[in-house]
């Protein structure tokens, strides 16, 4: 089966808060509903949830370069016969994502003593992410990269451009006890896809 069918104009460079509320909407009708799915359905979310990964390796290995550009400045990185251990030139060219982990493994907090164990958290879920397919999977390592720190102790989405906006909506998604309360913010797309189920179990 056959993904990215209409996604060559959408935009991959940001995350918006309307992926996150999507992202949650899907993961809740999934959970309860998913067993139920027919092809079509499976096929809506799995192609949604395609664009996202996307988006999300996208964003966050931009991110974790970034990251790791500041700690080879600041010297907060292992080193090997006098060079940094990774090849940031390399990692920028291929976007390897184990490669981004190793690096991420081989930095270190302020101190020279701790390891960025948070970004480090973040860089094997990006990784797990690349290799991910089923819906199962890609539902599971968005959500456990929502949830990544960093070091100091904020999810990891504030250090988006456009982190005031993510933040609401994911305390939105993540808090609310019921679809209905967030579901208006939900890519209109998705929602007339599965609109079946919330119907049937009048949640909207």
């Amino acid at each position: 089966m056959k993904f990215f069918v209409y996604l060559e104009s959408l935009n991959y460079d940001s995350i918006t808060a309307a992926d996150i509320y999507t992202f949650y909407y899907m993961s809740y009708i999934y959970q309860v509903y998913g067993h139920t799915f027919d092809a079509v359905h499976k096929f809506s979310v799995q192609n949604e949830l395609e664009y996202l990964k996307s988006k999300y390796l996208k964003v966050f290995s931009r991110l974790c370069i970034e990251q790791l550009e500041k700690y080879i400045d600041r010297g907060r990185i292992n080193y090997e016969n006098n060079k940094p251990i990774f090849d940031i030139k390399n990692i920028k060219k291929t976007g390897d994502f184990k490669l981004i982990d190793f690096a991420m493994n081989h930095t270190y907090r302020s101190d020279m003593e701790r390891r960025n164990t948070r970004w480090n958290q973040l860089t094997k879920n990006l990784y797990g992410l690349s290799k991910s397919n089923s819906i199962e999977e890609i539902m599971y390592f968005i959500d456990m990269i929502n949830n990544c720190v960093h070091n100091t102790y904020e999810i990891i989405l504030s250090k988006l451009s456009n982190a005031r906006e993510l933040l609401r909506a994911f305390e939105m998604a993540s808090e609310a006890k019921n679809i209905k309360e967030y579901q208006k913010f939900v890519k209109s797309s998705i929602l007339q896809k599965l609109s079946v189920f919330t119907r049937i179990n009048k949640l909207q």
